[in-house]
Protein backbone atom coordinates (compact mmCIF):
# COMPACT_ATOMS: atom_id res chain seq x y z
CA UNK A 1 0.00 0.00 0.00
CA UNK A 2 2.93 2.31 0.63
CA UNK A 3 4.35 2.19 -2.89
CA UNK A 4 1.16 3.27 -4.75
CA UNK A 5 0.85 6.20 -2.33
CA UNK A 6 4.35 7.39 -3.14
CA UNK A 7 3.80 7.05 -6.90
CA UNK A 8 0.53 8.96 -6.64
CA UNK A 9 2.15 11.79 -4.69
CA UNK A 10 5.04 12.05 -7.14
CA UNK A 11 2.68 12.08 -10.13
CA UNK A 12 0.49 14.75 -8.55
CA UNK A 13 3.50 16.87 -7.62
CA UNK A 14 4.84 16.73 -11.18
CA UNK A 15 1.43 17.48 -12.68
CA UNK A 16 0.78 20.40 -10.34
CA UNK A 17 4.33 21.69 -10.78
CA UNK A 18 4.02 21.80 -14.56
CA UNK A 19 0.79 23.81 -14.46
CA UNK A 20 2.08 26.12 -11.72
CA UNK A 21 5.22 26.83 -13.76
CA UNK A 22 3.15 27.41 -16.92
CA UNK A 23 0.96 29.95 -15.10
CA UNK A 24 3.98 31.76 -13.68
CA UNK A 25 5.59 31.92 -17.12
CA UNK A 26 2.34 33.28 -18.60
CA UNK A 27 2.46 36.09 -16.06
CA UNK A 28 6.18 36.67 -16.64
CA UNK A 29 5.47 37.11 -20.36
CA UNK A 30 3.83 40.46 -19.64
CA UNK A 31 7.26 41.87 -18.73
CA UNK A 32 9.45 40.08 -21.30
CA UNK A 33 9.61 41.10 -24.96
CA UNK A 34 8.58 38.25 -27.28
CA UNK A 35 11.83 38.85 -29.15
CA UNK A 36 13.54 37.19 -26.17
CA UNK A 37 11.00 34.46 -25.39
CA UNK A 38 8.15 34.37 -27.89
CA UNK A 39 6.58 31.20 -26.45
CA UNK A 40 5.60 33.11 -23.29
CA UNK A 41 2.97 34.91 -25.36
CA UNK A 42 1.26 31.61 -26.15
CA UNK A 43 1.09 30.81 -22.44
CA UNK A 44 -0.42 34.26 -21.89
CA UNK A 45 -3.25 33.32 -24.25
CA UNK A 46 -3.95 30.38 -21.93
CA UNK A 47 -3.97 32.42 -18.70
CA UNK A 48 -7.64 31.77 -17.88
CA UNK A 49 -7.61 27.96 -18.37
CA UNK A 50 -4.23 27.69 -16.61
CA UNK A 51 -5.57 29.66 -13.62
CA UNK A 52 -8.69 27.46 -13.48
CA UNK A 53 -6.63 24.25 -13.56
CA UNK A 54 -4.30 25.56 -10.85
CA UNK A 55 -7.29 26.49 -8.68
CA UNK A 56 -8.68 22.97 -9.03
CA UNK A 57 -5.28 21.49 -8.24
CA UNK A 58 -5.04 23.72 -5.15
CA UNK A 59 -8.34 22.33 -3.83
CA UNK A 60 -7.17 18.77 -4.53
CA UNK A 61 -3.83 19.50 -2.82
CA UNK A 62 -5.68 20.71 0.29
CA UNK A 63 -7.61 17.46 0.56
CA UNK A 64 -4.48 15.40 -0.10
CA UNK A 65 -2.47 17.51 2.37
CA UNK A 66 0.14 17.79 -0.36
CA UNK A 67 3.30 19.85 -0.09
CA UNK A 68 2.25 21.42 -3.41
CA UNK A 69 -0.50 23.34 -1.59
CA UNK A 70 1.82 26.21 -0.72
CA UNK A 71 3.32 26.43 -4.21
CA UNK A 72 -0.14 26.53 -5.79
CA UNK A 73 -1.28 29.11 -3.24
CA UNK A 74 1.63 31.40 -4.12
CA UNK A 75 1.04 30.95 -7.86
CA UNK A 76 -2.67 31.74 -7.50
CA UNK A 77 -1.90 34.77 -5.34
CA UNK A 78 0.26 36.14 -8.15
CA UNK A 79 -2.46 35.26 -10.68
CA UNK A 80 -4.96 37.24 -8.61
CA UNK A 81 -2.96 40.39 -9.41
CA UNK A 82 -3.58 39.80 -13.13
CA UNK A 83 -7.13 38.45 -12.82
CA UNK A 84 -8.63 41.96 -12.85
CA UNK A 85 -7.48 42.29 -16.44
CA UNK A 86 -9.76 39.45 -17.57
CA UNK A 87 -12.64 39.44 -15.07
CA UNK A 88 -14.15 42.16 -12.91
CA UNK A 89 -16.18 41.63 -9.74
CA UNK A 90 -16.72 45.31 -8.95
CA UNK A 91 -19.87 47.19 -9.82
CA UNK A 92 -19.61 49.58 -12.77
CA UNK A 93 -19.42 53.31 -12.11
CA UNK A 94 -22.67 54.92 -11.04
CA UNK A 95 -21.68 58.25 -12.60
CA UNK A 96 -23.70 59.63 -15.48
CA UNK A 97 -22.11 59.74 -18.92
CA UNK A 98 -21.87 63.44 -19.76
CA UNK A 99 -18.90 63.42 -22.09
CA UNK A 100 -17.83 61.84 -25.36
CA UNK A 101 -18.33 58.22 -26.39
CA UNK A 102 -15.86 56.04 -28.30
CA UNK A 103 -16.63 52.93 -30.33
CA UNK A 104 -14.01 50.42 -31.44
CA UNK A 105 -15.10 47.84 -33.99
CA UNK A 106 -13.22 45.34 -36.11
CA UNK A 107 -15.72 44.89 -38.93
CA UNK A 108 -13.97 41.81 -40.35
CA UNK A 109 -13.71 43.13 -43.93
CA UNK A 110 -17.53 43.01 -44.04
CA UNK A 111 -17.18 39.31 -44.85
CA UNK A 112 -19.21 37.62 -42.11
CA UNK A 113 -21.52 35.14 -43.85
CA UNK A 114 -23.53 34.65 -40.64
CA UNK A 115 -24.85 38.20 -40.98
CA UNK A 116 -27.17 37.19 -43.81
CA UNK A 117 -26.09 40.11 -46.01
CA UNK A 118 -26.16 39.55 -49.77
CA UNK A 119 -22.79 41.24 -50.38
CA UNK A 120 -19.98 43.01 -48.59
CA UNK A 121 -21.34 46.39 -49.61
CA UNK A 122 -24.75 45.49 -48.20
CA UNK A 123 -23.13 44.43 -44.94
CA UNK A 124 -21.07 47.65 -44.90
CA UNK A 125 -24.31 49.63 -45.28
CA UNK A 126 -25.89 47.65 -42.41
CA UNK A 127 -22.90 48.30 -40.16
CA UNK A 128 -22.98 52.01 -41.03
CA UNK A 129 -26.69 52.17 -40.19
CA UNK A 130 -26.06 50.40 -36.89
CA UNK A 131 -23.25 52.79 -35.94
CA UNK A 132 -25.46 55.77 -36.76
CA UNK A 133 -28.17 54.33 -34.49
CA UNK A 134 -25.69 54.08 -31.60
CA UNK A 135 -24.32 57.54 -32.46
CA UNK A 136 -20.86 57.50 -30.83
CA UNK A 137 -18.76 60.65 -30.99
CA UNK A 138 -15.63 58.82 -32.14
CA UNK A 139 -15.54 55.59 -34.15
CA UNK A 140 -12.42 53.48 -34.70
CA UNK A 141 -12.92 50.80 -37.35
CA UNK A 142 -10.43 48.08 -38.19
CA UNK A 143 -10.44 45.69 -41.17
CA UNK A 144 -12.58 48.14 -43.12
CA UNK A 145 -13.10 47.06 -46.73
CA UNK A 146 -14.75 48.34 -49.87
CA UNK A 147 -14.47 46.91 -53.40
CA UNK A 148 -12.72 48.85 -56.13
CA UNK A 149 -15.99 50.04 -57.67
CA UNK A 150 -16.91 51.98 -54.51
CA UNK A 151 -15.17 55.25 -53.68
CA UNK A 152 -14.19 55.18 -50.00
CA UNK A 153 -14.34 58.94 -49.46
CA UNK A 154 -17.79 59.39 -51.00
CA UNK A 155 -19.13 56.29 -49.23
CA UNK A 156 -17.93 57.52 -45.83
CA UNK A 157 -19.29 61.02 -46.40
CA UNK A 158 -22.72 59.72 -47.40
CA UNK A 159 -22.99 57.07 -44.64
CA UNK A 160 -21.61 59.19 -41.82
CA UNK A 161 -22.87 62.76 -42.14
CA UNK A 162 -21.64 64.99 -39.34
CA UNK A 163 -18.39 63.04 -38.94
CA UNK A 164 -14.89 63.90 -40.08
CA UNK A 165 -13.42 60.76 -41.63
CA UNK A 166 -9.76 59.82 -41.70
CA UNK A 167 -8.85 56.54 -43.33
CA UNK A 168 -5.94 54.61 -44.73
CA UNK A 169 -6.31 51.52 -46.87
CA UNK A 170 -4.05 49.17 -48.78
CA UNK A 171 -5.34 48.61 -52.31
CA UNK A 172 -5.44 45.17 -53.90
CA UNK A 173 -6.90 43.66 -57.06
CA UNK A 174 -10.43 43.48 -55.69
CA UNK A 175 -10.64 46.35 -53.23
CA UNK A 176 -9.05 48.37 -50.45
CA UNK A 177 -8.76 47.33 -46.79
CA UNK A 178 -7.50 49.27 -43.80
CA UNK A 179 -8.57 51.41 -40.85
CA UNK A 180 -11.07 54.26 -40.54
CA UNK A 181 -11.44 56.83 -37.75
CA UNK A 182 -14.57 58.99 -37.57
CA UNK A 183 -14.88 62.03 -35.31
CA UNK A 184 -17.56 64.56 -34.50
CA UNK A 185 -14.84 66.75 -33.01
CA UNK A 186 -12.57 68.98 -35.12
CA UNK A 187 -9.41 67.18 -36.22
CA UNK A 188 -6.27 69.30 -35.93
CA UNK A 189 -3.61 66.69 -36.83
CA UNK A 190 -3.47 63.18 -38.20
CA UNK A 191 -0.98 60.50 -39.16
CA UNK A 192 -0.61 56.84 -40.02
CA UNK A 193 1.55 53.80 -39.22
CA UNK A 194 1.61 51.27 -42.06
CA UNK A 195 3.63 48.54 -40.36
CA UNK A 196 6.51 47.24 -42.47
CA UNK A 197 5.90 43.83 -44.01
CA UNK A 198 2.31 43.69 -42.80
CA UNK A 199 -1.20 44.60 -43.90
CA UNK A 200 -1.93 45.71 -40.33
CA UNK A 201 -1.70 49.38 -39.43
CA UNK A 202 -2.54 52.18 -37.04
CA UNK A 203 -3.88 55.70 -37.50
CA UNK A 204 -3.96 58.67 -35.18
CA UNK A 205 -5.99 61.85 -35.09
CA UNK A 206 -5.70 64.80 -32.71
CA UNK A 207 -9.15 66.07 -31.79
CA UNK A 208 -10.12 69.38 -30.23
CA UNK A 209 -12.80 68.76 -27.59
CA UNK A 210 -13.34 72.43 -26.92
CA UNK A 211 -10.07 73.84 -25.67
CA UNK A 212 -8.22 70.59 -24.99
CA UNK A 213 -6.61 68.35 -27.57
CA UNK A 214 -6.41 64.55 -27.31
CA UNK A 215 -4.82 62.02 -29.62
CA UNK A 216 -6.74 58.89 -30.62
CA UNK A 217 -4.61 55.99 -31.82
CA UNK A 218 -6.72 53.56 -33.86
CA UNK A 219 -4.69 50.34 -33.74
CA UNK A 220 -4.98 47.08 -35.63
CA UNK A 221 -2.05 44.95 -34.57
CA UNK A 222 -0.78 41.73 -36.09
CA UNK A 223 -3.18 38.79 -35.90
CA UNK A 224 -2.34 35.09 -35.81
CA UNK A 225 -3.85 34.66 -39.31
CA UNK A 226 -5.38 31.38 -38.22
CA UNK A 227 -9.02 30.38 -37.90
CA UNK A 228 -10.25 28.43 -34.87
CA UNK A 229 -10.94 25.27 -36.98
CA UNK A 230 -7.41 25.43 -38.40
CA UNK A 231 -5.91 25.61 -34.91
CA UNK A 232 -7.75 22.48 -33.82
CA UNK A 233 -7.15 20.57 -37.06
CA UNK A 234 -3.41 21.26 -36.86
CA UNK A 235 -3.24 18.96 -33.83
CA UNK A 236 -3.95 16.01 -36.15
CA UNK A 237 -0.97 16.63 -38.39
CA UNK A 238 2.69 17.05 -37.45
CA UNK A 239 3.31 19.11 -40.57
CA UNK A 240 0.37 21.40 -39.83
CA UNK A 241 1.51 21.75 -36.22
CA UNK A 242 4.94 22.87 -37.45
CA UNK A 243 3.35 25.34 -39.87
CA UNK A 244 1.06 26.64 -37.14
CA UNK A 245 4.03 27.09 -34.82
CA UNK A 246 5.87 29.17 -37.41
CA UNK A 247 2.78 31.32 -37.97
CA UNK A 248 2.34 31.89 -34.26
CA UNK A 249 5.99 32.83 -33.81
CA UNK A 250 6.00 35.17 -36.82
CA UNK A 251 2.80 36.89 -35.71
CA UNK A 252 3.93 37.29 -32.10
CA UNK A 253 7.27 38.80 -33.10
CA UNK A 254 5.65 41.14 -35.64
CA UNK A 255 3.11 42.37 -33.09
CA UNK A 256 5.85 43.05 -30.54
CA UNK A 257 7.71 45.21 -33.08
CA UNK A 258 4.51 47.08 -33.91
CA UNK A 259 3.76 47.71 -30.24
CA UNK A 260 7.28 48.97 -29.57
CA UNK A 261 7.10 51.41 -32.50
CA UNK A 262 3.67 52.67 -31.41
CA UNK A 263 4.77 53.14 -27.80
CA UNK A 264 7.84 55.08 -28.97
CA UNK A 265 5.54 57.47 -30.83
CA UNK A 266 3.12 57.68 -27.90
CA UNK A 267 5.97 58.61 -25.58
CA UNK A 268 6.78 61.55 -27.86
CA UNK A 269 3.15 62.62 -28.19
CA UNK A 270 2.71 66.24 -27.04
CA UNK A 271 -0.88 65.63 -25.84
CA UNK A 272 -2.68 62.99 -23.81
CA UNK A 273 -3.58 59.95 -25.87
CA UNK A 274 -6.02 57.07 -26.17
CA UNK A 275 -5.00 53.62 -27.45
CA UNK A 276 -8.06 52.10 -29.12
CA UNK A 277 -8.64 49.12 -31.36
CA UNK A 278 -8.01 45.47 -32.06
CA UNK A 279 -4.73 44.53 -30.36
CA UNK A 280 -5.10 40.83 -31.27
CA UNK A 281 -3.79 39.92 -27.83
CA UNK A 282 -5.22 39.03 -24.45
CA UNK A 283 -4.88 41.31 -21.39
CA UNK A 284 -2.18 39.09 -19.87
CA UNK A 285 0.36 39.92 -22.55
CA UNK A 286 3.36 42.06 -23.44
CA UNK A 287 1.13 44.02 -25.85
CA UNK A 288 -1.34 45.07 -23.18
CA UNK A 289 1.33 45.79 -20.56
CA UNK A 290 3.13 48.17 -22.92
CA UNK A 291 0.06 50.05 -24.12
CA UNK A 292 -1.61 50.41 -20.71
CA UNK A 293 1.30 52.37 -19.23
CA UNK A 294 0.13 55.87 -18.41
CA UNK A 295 -3.47 54.90 -19.20
CA UNK A 296 -6.52 53.24 -17.68
CA UNK A 297 -8.51 50.35 -19.10
CA UNK A 298 -12.19 51.17 -19.66
CA UNK A 299 -13.10 47.54 -19.00
CA UNK A 300 -11.53 47.59 -15.54
CA UNK A 301 -13.17 50.88 -14.64
CA UNK A 302 -16.72 50.37 -15.92
CA UNK A 303 -17.57 46.69 -16.42
CA UNK A 304 -18.42 43.50 -14.56
CA UNK A 305 -17.69 39.98 -15.83
CA UNK A 306 -15.43 39.01 -18.72
CA UNK A 307 -16.31 41.60 -21.36
CA UNK A 308 -15.14 39.43 -24.24
CA UNK A 309 -15.06 41.13 -27.63
CA UNK A 310 -14.37 38.09 -29.86
CA UNK A 311 -17.35 35.87 -30.66
CA UNK A 312 -15.48 32.54 -30.49
CA UNK A 313 -14.41 30.52 -27.43
CA UNK A 314 -17.26 31.24 -25.02
CA UNK A 315 -16.97 35.02 -25.48
CA UNK A 316 -14.20 35.36 -22.90
CA UNK A 317 -11.54 36.59 -25.33
CA UNK A 318 -11.00 40.31 -24.89
CA UNK A 319 -8.75 41.48 -27.70
CA UNK A 320 -10.35 44.87 -28.44
CA UNK A 321 -9.64 47.78 -26.09
CA UNK A 322 -10.23 51.39 -25.17
CA UNK A 323 -7.30 52.61 -23.05
CA UNK A 324 -7.51 56.24 -21.99
CA UNK A 325 -5.60 58.94 -20.05
CA UNK A 326 -5.49 58.41 -16.29
CA UNK A 327 -7.13 61.70 -15.33
CA UNK A 328 -10.33 60.90 -17.24
CA UNK A 329 -13.19 58.67 -16.06
CA UNK A 330 -14.97 55.98 -18.08
CA UNK A 331 -18.49 55.50 -16.74
CA UNK A 332 -19.89 52.95 -19.20
CA UNK A 333 -18.41 49.95 -21.03
CA UNK A 334 -20.70 48.02 -23.36
CA UNK A 335 -20.01 45.06 -25.63
CA UNK A 336 -22.71 45.10 -28.29
CA UNK A 337 -23.73 41.53 -29.22
CA UNK A 338 -24.42 42.14 -32.91
CA UNK A 339 -23.47 39.62 -35.59
CA UNK A 340 -21.99 41.74 -38.32
CA UNK A 341 -18.44 40.49 -37.66
CA UNK A 342 -16.51 37.90 -35.65
CA UNK A 343 -15.72 40.81 -33.31
CA UNK A 344 -18.27 42.69 -31.24
CA UNK A 345 -18.33 46.49 -31.23
CA UNK A 346 -17.12 48.03 -28.00
CA UNK A 347 -18.72 51.27 -26.78
CA UNK A 348 -17.24 53.37 -23.94
CA UNK A 349 -18.76 56.54 -22.52
CA UNK A 350 -16.93 59.13 -20.44
CA UNK A 351 -17.70 61.90 -18.03
CA UNK A 352 -17.32 65.39 -19.43
CA UNK A 353 -13.77 66.05 -20.60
Amino acid sequence: MEKPGIVSRIFFALFAGVFALALLLAEAGTFVSPSKAWFLSILGLCFVPLAIVCAILFIVALFRRSRMTWLLLVVLAVAAIFSGRVFRFRNPSSSTASGPSIMSYNVGLFANSASGARSRVDLADSVAAYIRSVSPDIVCLQEFYLPNNVNEKRWLQSRFPGYIADYYALTGKNGAAGCVTLSRYPVVRKGKFPFEGSTNMALYIDIDTGGEIFRIYNCHLESYNMSIPLIFSSVKSEEMMETSGRRFRRSILARARQVDSLVADMNECPVRSFAVGDFNDMPVSYTYSKLIRGRKDAFKMARRGFGGTFSALLRIMRIDYVLYPKDLEAVSYEVKRVKYSDHYPLLVKFKQI
